[in-house]
């Protein structure tokens, strides 16, 4: 019955809906540029001879340019999505090729969001419960909040919906998702996610500190799909932690880069980054990994935080067998010079940056 009703509605919403899907497609184009659809591939519905997703390629119109960075790598959405791109978005106009998903048997019209193939991993067991039936065009958390929902309770919604799916509910959903569409609700792009991307929200956790004031900080790697986060601390602390940049290279594209080519700790209260360990290990002489940047925010200080990040980040400088670290801070940092001192870096004086170089050797693991 419900996959009968897909095919009518989707068949006949492409017909009716033809002129609109062309003069859209015309906007993009000229908009935009090509291509005109965005295609990517999505987890789908559980095969039952298999028991994995059905991995199939979505549909929806294009909504952002191809803005690149000086070294030829795309801008993060935030930065690429354009006022006619937020438009179609706000209105969900960019999700009407997803018709013909659902024509074809990928998708229904209502059901949990297909998310990415990417994802895969970090779905509970319980959670994988919504790849029961067929991802929709809208689904119970959409209309609950979309993409102000946090990751566990976006798929709470989804299993609830799965658990109780009826023709009376996908109807209701559907008159909602009307309503949030007219008004224009929850609509949000790339870092005004609540949570971002999911496998870096579940990325493993490597040291949890619980603070006297009763947060809990969590320290885990960090992803490039985080830049943003980081240019935004970097930029915050940079009064506090003169940073060993060229005054030219602006916070993003080296936010940009050291999450591209880089090893970055972070260190978060809930959502929020309050600090970083920003640094490379890769292709150096003589063995050795470079620490450019360790900071914390003012607020957060004094509560061990930069020890921790400190500590990791030697941890897995050992661990990749890189016998020595080298790092720089400011003169006038002196909390960073006592941390340094107090862990056996050894100064190396002044440089022409007007940082003070440090050096530590590193015993190596048997």
């Amino acid at each position: 019955m419900k996959r009968a009703i897909d095919v009518f509605l989707s068949g006949l919403s492409l017909i009716v809906l033809s002129p609109v899907l062309v003069l859209i497609a015309c906007l993009v184009r000229v908009k935009l540029g090509s291509p005109v659809i965005f295609v990517q591939e999505r987890a789908g519905m559980i095969d039952p001879d298999t028991g994995a997703e059905r991995i199939f390629r979505l549909y929806k119109f294009r909504s952002m340019s191809d803005r690149c960075d000086k070294s030829g790598q795309l801008l993060p959405d935030d930065m690429r999505i354009t006022r006619f791109g937020r438009i179609l978005r706000a209105t969900s106009l960019d999700e009407l090729p997803e018709l013909w998903n659902i024509l074809k048997g990928d998708m229904s019209i209502v059901g949990p969001r297909p998310l990415l193939v990417e994802y895969l991993p970090y779905y509970s067991e319980s959670e994988r419960v919504r790849h029961a039936v067929r991802p929709g065009l809208t689904g119970l958390a959409q209309v609950n909040g979309r993409n102000n929902l946090r990751w566990v309770e976006k798929f709470a919604f989804d299993v609830e919906y799965v658990n109780g799916i009826s023709f009376l509910g996908d109807c209701q959903i559907v008159l909602k998702t009307v309503g949030k569409v007219l008004r224009k609700t929850d609509v949000l792009v790339g870092s005004e996610h609540a949570e971002g991307r999911l496998d870096v929200a579940r990325s493993p956790v490597l040291r949890c500190i619980e603070l006297p004031c009763g947060d809990v900080v969590r320290v885990r790697w960090m992803d490039r799909s985080e830049e943003c986060k980081l240019a935004q601390l970097m930029r915050r602390i940079s009064g506090d932690y003169p940073i060993p940049l060229d005054e030219k290279i602006e916070f993003f594209p080296y936010a940009r880069k050291v999450l591209t080519y880089g090893q970055v700790l972070g260190a978060y209260v809930g959502d929020d980054l309050i600090g970083t360990a920003v640094g490379y290990m890769n292709d150096f002489d003589n063995n050795r990994a470079a620490l450019a940047l360790l900071g914390v925010e003012e607020s957060y200080r004094s509560e061990g935080i930069g020890s921790a990040l400190l500590d990791l980040y030697e941890r897995e400088a050992v661990a990749r067998g890189l016998v020595n670290l080298s790092l720089e801070t400011h003169p006038t940092n002196r909390g960073a010079i006592r941390l340094y001192e107090r862990r056996g870096y050894r100064s190396l004086g002044e440089m022409e940056s007007g940082n003070i170089c440090f050096v530590k050797r590193m015993a190596t693991e048997s």
